[in-house]
C-alpha cells in the first residue's frame, strides 16, 4: 500500500521547503531547505512504514538551506547551499543514530553553493553551482576522515547543479545558460581528471582545461 508524508502530517515529519531526497532502502532522508530565518533540518523516515523516525535540527547539524542529500548506509550527507557570505558547507550525520559527525566548512573544501552531492562509501562529491562569473566546480572529500581530497575546476563546468558517482566515474550535469542549454561533464574518479564533455547536439569534446 502506498504511503503520501505530506502536510496533514506535517506535525511530525516537519517538513519545510524538501529539496533532497535520498534512500539507502531502510532509511529515506529528506533535506528541507527551511525558510527565510530558519536553518533548515533533515527528515529521517523509516522506508517501510513511511513513519517519521527523527527529524534533525539541532544547532551541531550546522544547516545553511540544505539543499542536497546523499546517504551510503552509514552516513547520510547534507549539502548545505548556503549563501554569498558562506558559499555553504557539507554535514555529515550518523545514518544509525542521526548524531552529527562532523561540519567540513569552507576553509579547504573551497564550496561555492553546492546544490548537489554523491556518496558512493569511499569518497563524497559536491557539485558547486558557482557564483556569477565562475564556472562552478566539484569538490571530493574522503568519506572516512571528512578531508577534502581535491578541487575540481574546468572549463567544461557551467553551472554544476546535480551530481552521480558510479565507481570509477563521476558525471556532472551542467543546468548551463539561455545560450548552451547545459551539458555532462565525465570525471575520472580515481585522478580526478575530466574524461569528456557531452553537450546539446551529442557532440563528445575533448577537455578544455
Amino acid at each position: 500500500m502506498s504511503k503520501n508524508i505530506n502536510n496533514d502530517n506535517n506535525s511530525s515529519a516537519n517538513f519545510s521547503l524538501p529539496f533532497g531526497i535520498s534512500s539507502d532502502g531502510t532509511y529515506v532522508w529528506v533535506a528541507n531547505y527551511g525558510t527565510i530565518g530558519t536553518d533548515g533540518s533533515v527528515t529521517q523516515i523509516n522506508a517501510s512504514t513511511g513513519i517519521v523516525v527523527r527529524i534533525i535540527n539541532d544547532s551541531s547539524a550546522n544547516f545553511n538551506y540544505p539543499y542536497a542529500i546523499s546517504s551510503d548506509g552509514n552516513n547520510v550527507w547534507v549539502a548545505n547551499y548556503g549563501n554569498t557570505s558562506t558559499n555553504g558547507s557539507v554535514t555529515q550525520i550518523n545514518a544509525s543514530n542521526g548524531i552529527v559527525v562532523r561540519i567540513i566548512n569552507n576553509t579547504s573544501a573551497n564550496f561555492s553553493l553546492p546544490t548537489a552531492i554523491s556518496s558512493d562509501g569511499t569518497n563524497v562529491w559536491v557539485a558547486n553551482y558557482g557564483t556569477n562569473g565562475t564556472d562552478g566546480s566539484v569538490t571530493q572529500i574522503n568519506a572516512s576522515t571528512g578531508n577534502v581530497v581535491r578541487n575540481i575546476t574546468s572549463p567544461n563546468f557551467n553551472y554544476p547543479y546535480a551530481i552521480s558517482s558510479v565507481g570509477i566515474y563521476v558525471w556532472v550535469a551542467n543546468y548551463g545558460t539561455t545560450n548552451s542549454n547545459g551539458s555532462v561533464t565525465q570525471i575520472n574518479a580515481s585522478t580526478g581528471n575530466v574524461v569528456r564533455n557531452i553537450i546539446n547536439n551529442n557532440t563528445l569534446t575533448s577537455p578544455n582545461f
